[in-house]
């Protein structure tokens, strides 16, 4: 919601005559005591985020319909034109990490002539301004993501996280120059010996793409540690220069983290992002093995001890990953989507989002569904495996992950279930905090148990 400068309350509402079977969102506003809804824009889109100018003037961020896909790109608009077309980056928040800082949609926001916004790219979150007839231009960027702005009086106020630093609060002018740190509100990590992070491109089937290795504190270089393959959620979410708080937690146990952006992912091209739809766990798979295979000819992991995990489509993809290969000696999936035709019913975006990226509903599509759903090949597993859900989850509800559970239990298999009671999806950034670090011992007790001979 935000205020009109005439003083009515404008909000996205979807009002359409089929708003059960419709993603498209529009601008309305209401007197802020009461009285007629007006709608604002006649956009047919789906409208993530607005602001005003002092004239009236609106800007939103928001989708094209024509191309329905979970990666569509999510574009600032004013009046009937995009300014950020060519850009070829989305204008959303999409790099995934465990603070709230830029993981929530920021409002386009007016100032002096301009107006300024988010775009993902190659793992980062930029602040970037635009306006009609000169091209967009970066303000604030680096390896990081910034977002939550704020402007006023040439001064721009945003949350900062980086893979040192949790979330900390930063002005600039809003060109971009003298940028302080105006609040740390966790001085004490200076004095906390993180891990050390190691980006690199990876290469595979002329693609590049962005890549990380975390590495225990004081890890001697060349000497081999146990290692987790992480693959992260979405599919079309990203990773990048965030602070997951479970990276730190393994890398200070011992364990080397690798993870990538392979395709799919968001903070890259439309067309990078599409060439999962219709392939999921095909499309990527081939990825996370060759970034395995790099890690291991890198001196960073061991071979004999490697473990995958994942929450969400991550949970999914790690699935995915122990029924395709045996090469890896625990695995841990959170969350996960399992079974995509249930996931269709059960799911709060099923109907629309899983539509979208099968390409059809699953009596148009039922070789699909079938072909790319784990649970089809869950008498290959031999991995030891368990799975973390959450009885509070509409997303990908915790009867997913229970039904991996049945069947890998009635055949035999190591597996074992962790249910958290009321929490949601996104737990590890929402949930209670003593579940949160109750998550983030699981994730330890089973790899090292399975990993390291036991638990320290």
């Amino acid at each position: 919601m935000a205020w009109t400068p005439d003083g009515r309350i404008a909000f996205l509402s979807n009002r359409g005559p089929d708003q059960d079977r419709s993603q498209v969102t529009e601008v309305y506003a209401v007197p802020a005591g009461g009285g007629d809804v007006e709608p604002l824009t006649c956009a047919d889109a789906v409208i993530a985020a607005f602001g005003f100018a002092p004239d009236g003037g609106l800007a939103t961020l928001r989708t094209d319909t024509s191309k329905p896909f979970g990666g569509v790109h999510v574009r600032l608009w004013v009046g009937d034109r995009s300014l950020t077309r060519e850009l070829d980056r989305s204008s959303t928040p999409s790099v995934l990490g465990d603070t709230m800082a830029g993981r929530e949609a920021m409002n386009p926001t007016w100032h002096d002539g301009w107006w300024y916004f988010e775009v993902g790219d190659r793992g980062a979150s930029h602040l970037y301004r635009a306006r009609p007839g000169q091209p967009p231009e970066c303000v604030v960027g680096g390896r990081r993501v910034n977002g939550s702005a704020s402007i006023a009086a040439g001064t721009v106020a945003f949350l900062s996280t980086a893979p040192h630093d949790p979330v900390s609060l930063r002005t600039a002018t809003t060109d971009g120059g003298r940028e302080r740190v105006l609040f740390d509100p966790n001085p004490w990590l200076r004095d906390v010996a993180l891990g050390t992070l190691r980006p690199f491109d990876l290469e595979h089937d002329g693609d590049q793409i962005d890549a990380w290795a975390l590495l225990p504190p004081g890890a001697p270089e060349g000497q081999p540690v146990p290692t987790l393959l992480y693959i992260h959620g979405g599919p079309h979410g990203a990773y990048g220069w965030s602070f997951p708080f479970v990276f730190q937690v393994l890398a200070g146990a011992g364990y080397a983290v690798v993870y990538c952006n392979p395709p799919g992912s968001a903070t890259y091209s439309e067309e990078f992002a599409g060439r999962v739809c219709g392939a999921w766990g095909e499309a990527d798979f081939p990825y996370f093995m060759a970034l395995v295979d790099r890690a291991v000819e890198a001196g960073i992991a061991d071979p004999e001890r490697l473990g995958v995990a994942g929450a969400s489509y991550g949970g999914f993809s790690t699935l995915w990953t122990i029924t395709h290969t045996d090469r890896f000696k625990a695995a841990v999936s959170m969350r996960p989507v399992s079974t995509l035709q249930a996931f269709y019913g059960s799911s709060d975006i099923g109907w629309s989002f899983g539509a979208a990226e099968m390409g059809g509903d699953p009596w148009e599509q039922p070789a699909v569904y079938e072909r790319l759903s784990p649970a089809t090949y869950l008498d290959r597993v031999t991995t030891p495996l368990r799975l973390i859900a959450g009885t509070g989850d509409l997303r990908t509800p915790a009867e997913q992950a229970e039904q991996v559970f049945i069947r890998l239990r009635k055949m035999g298999r190591e597996v074992d279930l962790v249910v958290f009671h009321g929490e949601p999806h996104g737990m590890v950034v929402q949930g209670k905090p003593w579940n949160r670090v109750r998550h983030m011992r699981a994730v330890r007790e089973w790899f090292d148990r399975h990993l390291r001979g036991g638990v320290e």
